[in-house]
């Protein structure tokens, strides 16, 4: 059981941080904004000209994303 726990643990980490380090490396609409990143997963998953394959790798990123924009938040708040 804890070993399927690890894996599921590795491939969420391997599989997250897009949405993050997209918002924050790029100029996005979402740079004044809290919970930047996770307003980025939002709009690619709503987006219909990427593929619902696509899209529904973007999933897991969510969770990721919420929690580092939560740590990141007085970055974005005071900037």
């Amino acid at each position: 059981m804890a070993k399927r726990i690890f894996i599921v643990v590795l491939l969420s980490c391997c599989l997250s941080g897009c949405a993050t380090l997209y918002v924050r490396t790029t100029n996005t609409k979402f740079d004044d904004s809290l919970y930047p990143a996770t307003q980025q997963d939002g709009e690619w998953v709503d987006d219909s000209e990427i593929p619902i394959i696509g899209r529904a790798l973007m999933l897991p990123d969510f969770i990721p994303s919420i929690i580092f924009d939560t740590i990141l938040l007085p970055v974005d708040y005071f900037a």
